[in-house]
């Protein structure tokens, strides 16, 4: 019986006061429903207001995640009525400036691994160093395309369109450059290799290169491409007007010493203004101007990586005078990828072995570096 009556007090309980125990978790979810609009404003300042594009908006936005994912959980809760639809509503409404808080971090993140990625894999392409085509380009290529949607996430279009004027578009612009110049480089190749074949194509090729060069300025990468360029054209020249037996020496300038050679691989071209380099103290007294040598070469015709003058003086039948001239690869190794390319910079050692007269052999060996002029006054025999 007084389990009878117990149950009914319950009831009666219920039935005055209905809705007590509902309007206590409502008044609860609205006041954090309010806790979470203010957080949002405040992270939608951030994020809208005084940018500098490089700060993360940490606090504020950890802030408003916590107080916005409180409420939603809060007014889930609720039974189904309308006002539980009005707050949801809203809380929607604050997700969406949370969502907004996380791209405008993700943006600021994006940048600094850019230029990680671009130092790692798109900047020696902008040097003078070697590169390997397409490998390290299309990996980063990949990665921009990874990463550049975390610009178009973010928030109001002119905010959008700074962040990328600020960081991607530069960043893409020397993506732009490498493709010139892996291209230009990969023309150039093709073009080399149809002067024997095919002129016309050969021709087709260094045109495509050159406007591939036109739009690269970094200025050691441009300067290398443009000499290997040229050297191209004048072989194909060459090659249009029958003169088959020609080979051309370069550094990284746009002077050239032209050297022509026969079957066997003798090289013969003039110095010029011998007297003015120490080096070639034992020419100024010599009788001609010939200089006659081999040199060797991992691709006979094409490279001359390592080369021999050897200069004869015809005025005595038995008189000799001989120069050579060689990398030292312990000195300053030259870089096997760019053989083509004898740099200003590099090492050279030369050895003057004069033999006199009376049999004498004078030795004399010094260490000298490439320069401009050492080669700028280099004329065709």
């Amino acid at each position: 019986m007084k389990k009878l009556m117990f149950s009914i007090f319950i009831a009666c309980l219920l039935f005055v006061f209905p809705f007590t125990a509902k309007a206590a978790s409502l008044s609860a979810t609205e006041k954090q429903v309010k806790v979470a609009a203010e957080v949002s404003s405040v992270l939608h300042q951030k994020y809208t207001k005084n940018l500098d594009f490089s700060t993360l908006i940490t606090t504020p936005y950890n802030k408003a995640r916590y107080e916005v994912a409180k409420a939603k959980r809060m007014v889930d809760s609720l039974p189904n009525t309308d006002r539980k639809k009005q707050l949801l509503t809203q809380v929607a409404g604050y997700q969406k400036v949370v969502q907004n808080g996380n791209a405008y971090n993700n943006a600021v993140r994006t940048y600094p691994i850019l230029l990680d990625y671009k130092t790692k894999h798109l900047d020696h392409y902008l040097s003078d160093e070697p590169f390997y085509k397409w490998r390290s380009y299309n990996y980063f290529n990949y990665k921009l395309s990874l990463l550049q949607p975390n610009y178009d996430k973010v928030y109001g279009k002119d905010i959008q369109q700074a962040f990328k004027e600020r960081y991607l578009i530069p960043i893409k612009k020397s993506r732009d450059e490498v493709y010139y110049i892996i291209s230009a480089d990969t023309h150039l190749d093709r073009a080399e290799a149809s002067i024997s074949k095919n002129t016309e194509e050969a021709q087709r090729r260094l045109d495509l290169a050159t406007a591939c060069i036109n739009k690269i300025e970094a200025p050691k990468r441009k300067a290398l491409l443009e000499e290997r360029t040229h050297l191209l054209q004048e072989l194909l020249d060459d090659k249009v007007s029958g003169i088959n037996d020609t080979f051309y020496v370069t550094k990284n300038s746009n002077n050239k010493m032209k050297v022509t050679f026969n079957h066997e691989g003798e090289i013969r071209l003039w110095i010029a203004d011998a007297e003015k380099y120490p080096t070639y103290e034992s020419l100024k007294s010599a009788v001609g101007t010939e200089v006659y040598g081999h040199y060797s070469s991992n691709d006979w015709g094409n490279t001359l990586s390592a080369f021999t003058w050897t200069y004869r003086d015809w005025s005595g039948a038995y008189q000799m005078n001989i120069v050579h001239g060689y990398w030292d690869s312990y000195l300053d190794p030259i870089n096997e990828s760019n053989e083509k390319i004898i740099p200003v910079g590099k090492k050279i050692r030369i050895v003057l072995e004069v033999v006199q007269s009376d049999g004498e052999i004078i030795v004399r060996e010094e260490v000298v570096p490439m320069t401009e002029e050492l080669y700028g006054k280099s004329l065709v025999n």
